[in-house]
């Protein structure tokens, strides 16, 4: 019984690191990985910067891959060290902005009955990723409107009010409208804070947010 509940724990947190919209690692003290979400698992398969081989995980160049695994051991406090948290800049073959990684010590002084130990949690940003929390939460949480819920989808793709405006054949005048009413509903004040909000809200399968007016109402559109 202990055992089928510590399993399911388990599942449970590793399910909860399914809404994250960011990548995220689960290490042990080599750099080998325990567990990857689902946004880490789309980032190695651009092979751009981060890939993983049979000793964890290597970046670009053989120097940052060295400068990497370095930095795993002390987030994973090896050699007697205390464990710290550290950050590193990845550069990336294709020249799109280097990937920034910051390594997170885990549970120090656990031990699990596991082949690799979990040690250290590896996140990792993207500067041209986009959040993209689903419709269905964004009605449910701020009420918005379709026409709202469209304007907010491509705030984080980063377009313009005036790109918006050209791309959904509407006047500026209105796109501001939709904007302001969006402001007010989500208690924002202007659109950097709106977007930094927004971008922290979780990603959750539309099924698990379904049942309520509003949202099927979301989903539909």
């Amino acid at each position: 019984m202990r055992l089928g509940d510590a399993a399911a724990l388990a599942r449970l947190a590793l399910n909860a690191l399914e809404t994250a919209q960011a990548p995220i690692f689960i290490l042990d003290r080599r750099g080998r990985v325990v567990h990857a979400n689902a946004e880490a698992e789309r980032l190695l398969g651009e092979s751009d910067g981060l890939t993983v081989g049979p000793d964890g995980l290597r970046a670009a160049t053989t120097a940052h891959s060295a400068r990497l695994a370095a930095l795993i051991g002390r987030a994973a406090g090896s050699a007697g060290e205390p464990a710290v948290g550290c950050t590193l800049r990845l550069p990336r073959p294709s020249e799109r902005p280097d990937l920034t990684v910051v390594m997170v010590p885990l549970l120090q002084g656990a031990e699990f009955p596991l082949a690799h130990n979990p040690t250290v949690m590896l996140q990792v940003t993207d500067p041209l990723a986009h959040a993209a929390p689903n419709r269905a939460l964004l009605v449910e949480a701020f009420e918005l409107t379709p026409a709202e819920v469209d304007l907010v989808a491509d705030l984080l793709c980063g377009l313009s009010v005036r790109e918006i405006a050209d791309r959904s054949g509407r006047s500026i005048a209105t796109v501001r409208t939709h904007l302001a009413s969006v402001l007010a509903k989500t208690c924002t004040s202007r659109q950097s804070e709106l977007i930094r909000l927004l971008a922290r809200l979780p990603r959750i399968p539309d099924h698990s947010i379904a049942g309520h007016p509003r949202a099927d109402r979301a989903n539909a559109t």
